[in-house]
């Protein structure tokens, strides 16, 4: 390849940078000490790599347990895709159940659910009383139906109402959306010091020392040097090379994938 008409992608994508550091690695333990990298570099990599793969595994246990509690959750509360607002036992039942009462007793005035938490919005000049379709937001709803009937004593419109069970479905669903909660930013903390110590996240470039990016583009530098006129042969260290044709048109310099050892890259180093 003459006159540097070539490319060398380095992926940003945390796996597919992992998986080159893992390849980069490979090669320097199976070249021993033919290998060009410095021993304390190659170290240095996989030291930095290794606890990026211990936060990914993190971020990745902790984000699957939050989705599968959170789908489970959303069953006890009533509000899946294809629930019916029918389906007795659920919190979404019940506020529906209280949204009707209200709306019946205040037919007149729906703005007066806006005291017990409800949503009122206007639409072609009709007042809607708007239901929240997230955990989050119900919860806060049935915490407001909640405290408004006690204050409201004997005299509360939702006397007739099962109101104990929105309380004990309240007590329930809660504290399991604390713990998803606290699973999703636990998640969102593993994921941040991961692709900090892979050297991806806002801030960081190649030349922030001590990240797998840096060891990575380290290592492309040296192979660079070593091959050059001869760059296909970084493919055996993992990289993807992509050599430049020029474009019909305005003679710009086009890439074409000449080689890809990775499956994915999305950036250049």
């Amino acid at each position: 390849m003459g006159g540097r008409k070539y490319r060398i992608e380095i992926p940003r994508n945390p796996d597919s940078l992992m998986e080159l550091g893992d390849d980069i690695y490979a090669k320097h333990q199976q070249d021993g000490d033919q290998s060009p990298i410095p021993q304390t570099m190659a170290d240095d990599l996989k030291g930095a790599n290794d606890k990026a793969k211990i936060e990914k595994g993190i971020q990745d246990d902790q984000k699957k347990e939050s989705v599968r509690l959170t789908r489970d959750l959303n069953l006890e509360l009533g509000i899946m895709n294809n629930d019916s607002s029918y389906q007795s036992g659920t919190m979404k039942y019940c506020i529906k159940s209280v949204r009707d009462v209200l709306s019946g007793n205040y037919r007149s005035n729906l703005r007066k659910l806006n005291e017990w938490g409800f949503d009122i919005v206007a639409s072609k000049g009709e007042l809607k009383v708007i239901l929240p379709s997230e955990a989050e937001e119900l919860l806060k709803l049935s915490k407001k139906i909640l405290a408004k009937n006690s204050s409201d004593g004997p005299g509360s419109p939702l006397k007739n109402l099962d109101m104990a069970q929105l309380q004990n479905l309240y007590d329930v669903a809660k504290p399991k959306f604390d713990y998803i909660d606290k699973l999703r930013k636990g998640s969102q903390t593993a994921t941040e010091a991961g692709n900090n110590r892979l050297g991806i996240s806002k801030g960081q470039t190649t030349k922030t020392s001590g990240t797998v990016l840096y060891f990575v583009c380290s290592v492309r530098d040296i192979l660079t040097g070593i091959y050059r006129g001869n760059e296909r042969n970084l493919s055996d260290w993992g990289f993807s090379i992509v050599a430049a044709t020029a474009a019909p048109n305005n003679g710009e310099a086009q890439p074409q994938a000449v080689e890809a050892a990775m499956s994915q890259s999305n950036g250049v180093g």
